[in-house]
């Protein structure tokens, strides 16, 4: 992921390789994805190649949103055995 400034605000390139060894740069300028993408290790990028024009999306990893759901759901469970 690199960071590329713009007349349209900031953006970011991911350059990535498909399974076939096809090399892909999209660029984008989504904080969500570029939010995902911090950190180390590897990162799962859903991408369709049929259609390049479409943006890629990066797959987030449960973090603090999943324990707040998850605690929200205890609450909701909890009023309704009230």
């Amino acid at each position: 992921m690199l960071y590329q400034p713009t007349s349209a605000g900031p953006a970011w390139r991911f350059d990535f390789v498909l399974p076939d060894g096809a090399p892909v740069s999209v660029p984008t300028n989504s904080l969500r994805d570029v939010a995902r993408r911090d950190g180390p290790g590897p990162v799962t990028i859903l991408y369709d190649p049929r259609a390049p024009s479409r943006d890629v999306e990066i797959v987030g990893r449960p973090g603090l949103g999943a324990l707040v759901g998850l605690g929200l759901v205890g609450l909701g469970l909890a009023t309704l055995v009230r």
